[in-house]
């Protein structure tokens, strides 16, 4: 996905988090991942949580 983003960097994305709870165990992996998605461009969003 990342490599994904990385590629498209230009078209506006956005990755979609339905359960936060699978996108990561613990809190450094999710920050990190997070952080990724945003360096390569995209945004994250939920529609069960407010990310911030």
């Amino acid at each position: 996905m990342l490599k994904h983003l990385r590629q498209h960097r230009h078209d506006p994305r956005i990755v979609l988090i339905d359960d936060i709870s699978r996108l990561a165990r613990g809190l450094e992996t999710h920050i990190q991942l997070r952080s990724a998605i945003a360096d390569a461009g995209a945004t994250s969003e939920s529609p069960s949580i407010e990310l911030g």
